[in-house]
């Protein structure tokens, strides 16, 4: 052999042995890998399973969270929710309406019609489980078991209702032996009571006419402080109709001194309608008779005024200032109906006339409104005034029969007395028989319990049990029917558009009267003052889980304490891109709160409840195992069970079936 084939063949051998000792060395490592982290997964697994947990019923809510800001706004856009046919509309724009007013209605025909279909569907369901259920009721293994059931649940409710109905009646002795002495101990305190009360009847009747005698000064000034404020206001309203006659004068001309202004336009003052200019001039006569009347007569009397009559001046006044407003419209129509007349009587002229006169219209509007109130609390101050004094007189006659009547009650007493010391005495020889009787009735009971226990075991013996968990997909379409008619019955009430506050409508669509999808526009627009809203802007893959009406928390960033829950107001059909792209919907929740540490511009959290069930058993969710692709839970006997889960928020899920309240799972 050469030098080059002996080391080729050395190189071989040694390339061998390297390869025997990597696989080797591979193997030991899977051997080590197995015997350790093996045992470590096996060990939290028993430590997992060996985690104890209490069924208990519990709420459960899934929600979409967002965060905002809140702010405040004056103006609100309702819609119907559902699109449908109009029946009525209640309100006209401009109308006030309060908090819960019905302002518009869907026909219901629509919606009575799907509300009955998910009721007959629902009924159906129920149906189909009835029947299913009645097969397996009437096996003789269910009743069997359930008789046993029933029988050891009976005698032990026996048992437990047998040691509290003694316990009862030992607990009743004794109450009736503290309550006697009680009585005893009452009845001298009842006594010292009954002749405290009379002298403070006393000292009540005395005070009670010392308030008289205080309201009746008090409201005394209270109206005649309003008295005076009244007068301000009749001279105040004297100024403005004054003014306002002058003015009309200057145009239409009824007194000599402003003839030589008024014989350039006269002609065409009254073009297009002369029944109008008269109509203005007559009601300015009236006006300015009756103004000049009652300004005599109110000067002539000012300083020594009887204000007993200060209603009667009102009233005059008031009519005064009727005459001149129906004196200003009908001017106003005058110029409307004139024609220009060059250069007297230009169109700008006409329009000035108009738009003065339509300020000073308003103005009167304006103080004979704030007059009309003045003369409003006048009336009703003279009406409390005289209301709180005749109250407080009855008062003082109701305090004097109260006197009388404690003298009377203080004897009443003392004859009470006597007679209920005689009935608890009587009431304790009475218990103490009842202590007897009740041994000797739960002896009984509980015998006859245990002998119906034993007649049940030997009637289920070698019958088999019926699984009756084949009965969960018709209880599942009980839930699922019994939801769709929720939904049926939601979208009926949700046919109505019911003001969410207290304020005014400034828009109605009046010329929709058919159906809904023509609508271009938000149905009402209602204005508020003083109210808080929150906007948030919702993607499209949420959206759909979010309607009017919908339960929403509301917590705040800077106030940690403060929780709110409150409803959604609107939601926007129209779509909207936001920053990053991503098509969004506008999404309004209007509230109030009495905090007034609540500011524009504070940010909020809102959590939308998309699915809430309350009182429900529940369990974490990992405690749920799947065998067979089927959910099992492990009880604390070790024993696994299959059970029916329903809704979840990914941290509990709800059990349905199997599990009661403070039963014991592992996990």
């Amino acid at each position: 052999m050469s030098l080059a084939q002996e080391i080729k063949n050395n190189s071989k051998q040694t390339t061998t042995r390297k390869i025997i000792f990597f696989i080797f060395f591979l193997l030991i490592w899977y051997f080590f890998y197995q015997y350790f982290f093996s045992n470590t997964n096996k060990s939290a697994d028993i430590a997992k399973e060996l985690k104890t947990y209490s069924v208990k019923n519990w709420d459960l809510k899934t929600y979409i969270e967002w965060d905002w800001k809140v702010f405040i706004e004056n103006e609100i856009n309702l819609d119907f929710i559902e699109q449908w046919i109009i029946d009525k509309i209640y309100k006209k724009e401009w109308d006030y309406v309060k908090k819960w007013d019905l302002i518009a209605i869907l026909s219901s025909d629509y919606f009575d019609i799907a509300v009955d279909k998910a009721e007959l569907a629902l009924r159906t369901a129920k149906a189909n489980y009835e029947i299913k259920n009645r097969w397996w009721t009437i096996s003789e293994v269910n009743i069997s078991q359930r008789q046993l059931d029933s029988s050891i649940v009976w005698l032990d409710s026996t048992k437990s209702q047998a040691q509290i109905d003694l316990k009862n009646a030992q607990l009743d002795y004794s109450w009736q032996d503290i309550s006697l002495k009680n009585i005893e101990s009452q009845a001298k305190i009842d006594e010292l009571t009954s002749e405290s009360l009379v002298k403070n009847a006393q000292i009540d009747l005395d005070n009670k006419k010392n308030d008289l005698e205080l309201t009746t000064t008090q409201e005394k000034e209270k109206y005649k402080n309003i008295q005076d404020s009244l007068i301000m206001e009749i001279w105040q309203l004297i100024t403005q109709i004054e003014k306002n006659l002058f003015q009309l004068d200057l145009l239409l001309w009824v007194s000599k001194e402003n003839k030589d202004q008024n014989d350039n336009y006269e002609k065409y003052l009254s073009a297009k309608n002369t029944n109008i200019k008269s109509l203005a001039i007559e009601n300015y006569t009236l006006a300015k008779k009756d103004f000049d009347t009652f300004y005599s007569t109110w000067k002539e009397n000012r300083q020594n005024l009887d204000y007993d009559k200060l209603n009667t001046y009102a009233q005059s006044l008031k009519e005064v200032a009727w005459l001149t407003n129906k004196s200003l419209n009908y001017t106003i129509e005058s110029l409307k109906y004139s024609v220009e007349s060059t250069p007297y009587f230009t169109q700008d002229i006409i329009n000035n006339y108009i738009s003065d006169f339509e300020k000073y219209l308003e103005d009167l509007k304006d103080d004979n409104a704030s007059f009309s109130q003045k003369i409003m609390d006048l009336q009703e101050a003279k009406t409390s005034m005289d209301y709180k004094i005749k109250s407080l007189e009855n008062e003082v006659v109701t305090y004097e029969q109260k006197y009388e009547l404690a003298k009377n009650n203080l004897e009443k007493t003392i004859l009470k007395n006597k007679s209920d010391i005689s009935l608890a005495t009587q009431k304790l020889e009475q218990s103490k028989t009842n202590i007897d009787n009740v041994e000797i009735k739960n002896n009984l009971l509980i015998s006859n319990n245990q002998a119906q226990v034993e007649i049940s075991k030997s009637l289920l013996d070698g019958k088999t049990e019926v699984d009756q968990i084949d009965l969960e997909p018709y209880y599942l379409a009980i839930l699922t029917a019994q939801k769709n008619l929720d939904e049926a019955i939601k979208k009926r009430q949700d046919i109505k558009i019911i003001s969410p506050i207290d304020w005014k409508i400034t828009n109605i669509e009046w010329k929709v009267w058919e159906a809904t999808n023509s609508l271009k526009n938000a149905f009402v627009t209602i204005i508020w003052a003083n109210e808080f809203v929150v906007e948030a802007y919702i993607e499209e893959s949420d959206i759909v889980k979010i309607k009017n009406n919908q339960q929403v928390y509301i917590s705040f960033d800077s106030i940690d304490w403060l929780n709110l829950t409150w409803t959604v107001l609107y939601v926007n059909d129209k779509w909207y891109i936001d920053t990053n792209g991503l098509v969004s919907y506008k999404t309004q929740i209007l509230f109030n709160t009495d905090n007034k540490i609540i500011k524009d511009g504070m940010s909020v959290t809102l959590q939308f409840v998309t699915k809430e069930m309350n009182n429900v058993i529940i369990i974490p969710v990992e405690a749920v195992r799947s065998i067979n692709k089927k959910p099992n839970i492990l009880l604390e006997t070790k024993e696994y069970k299959q059970v029916t889960t329903w809704f979840t928020d990914w941290k509990m899920v709800e059990i349905i079936s199997w599990l009661n309240n403070w039963d014991k799972i592992l996990y």
